[in-house]
């Protein structure tokens, strides 16, 4: 038997998707009352507590939220032992899972971060999900056999979670970056302008390589970025917007500068984005 923590959306459309392949799910909410009714529709058993549950599942899938992870896992624990396998489908840090992790294996259970790799608005069940953990491979195929698209990507749980946080420093901070530029585009009148101009450049080829090429191209004309980011900032603060995403943008441009990849690498933009990363390894062990 598998069991959920915590009823809202990510659970509700996992486990309806599970049971509906034969599963027998039950689920616990600390706020049994708010979620009851979508419990009966989807027919799915509400255990009235979290020791019950626990006892009744060999494994159990936490669903909460970010900031009572490791609370959850730390109540969760007081009624794991080995055999049971404790699995964290939360949008958290490196950092957090390996205290969930380390949480987990003072009791002898197994523990696997699983990653929420798209919205469930948008794709429901069929969410890519990210598994890491050492039974992540068998948890994925138990997962895969109840109808879930999930793929085991390493022994280290901290992976899937590493994943995830870090690309949403790219997704959330372009959502950002686009809002601070047409709040600007608003004030003089042009959004959709700014808005296709932009859409043409990221267009042109795939994300990927459109990222790819800009960073590799930052290591050489970083000091000049840094300048039209100096522009950009007065020209928001000219009708009122804050620059705060402008301001970063600008430091990250000048910090690079002051590597000297331009001169490291002769003027040449380098073939890949890892060189970048390692010549700014290297000279970060130099201070060391």
């Amino acid at each position: 038997m598998i069991g959920f923590i915590g009823f809202g959306e990510v659970a509700r459309a996992l486990s309806k998707r599970m049971k509906e392949q034969g599963r027998e799910i039950v689920v616990y909410d600390k706020f049994a009352d708010r979620v009851r009714t979508k419990a009966e529709e989807l027919k799915m058993p509400l255990i009235e507590t979290m020791e019950d549950l626990i006892r009744s599942c060999s494994l159990i899938l936490s669903s909460t939220w970010p900031d009572t992870a490791l609370e959850v896992a730390k109540e969760a624990a007081a009624f794991l032992h080995p055999g049971k396998t404790y699995g964290d489908l939360n949008s958290i840090s490196p950092e957090t899972t390996g205290e969930i992790e380390k949480t987990i294996a003072t009791v002898g259970a197994d523990f696997v971060k699983i990653a929420i790799m798209a919205g469930i608005p948008d794709r429901g069940f069929a969410v890519p999900l990210l598994a890491g953990g050492t039974k992540a491979e068998e948890i994925a195929g138990i997962l895969s056999r109840s109808g879930l698209t999930i793929q085991a990507i390493s022994n280290d749980p901290k992976h899937p979670a590493a994943i995830k946080i870090l690309r949403s420093v790219c997704l959330k901070g372009l959502v950002a970056l686009t809002f601070e530029m047409l709040k600007g585009a608003q004030k003089y009148g042009v959004c959709d302008q700014v808005l296709e101009s932009a859409s043409e450049v990221m267009s042109k080829t795939s994300f990927k390589e459109t990222l790819s090429n800009w960073i590799a191209s930052t290591a050489i004309h970083a000091r000049r970025r840094a300048k039209e980011m100096e522009e950009a900032i007065e020209t928001l603060e000219t009708v009122g917007v804050k620059p705060i995403m402008s301001v970063g943008t600008k430091e990250i441009f000048e910090e690079i500068a002051g590597l000297g990849l331009n001169e490291i690498f002769e003027g040449q933009i380098p073939d890949s984005y890892h060189k970048i990363f390692e010549e700014m390894a290297k000279l970060s062990s130099l201070r060391e």
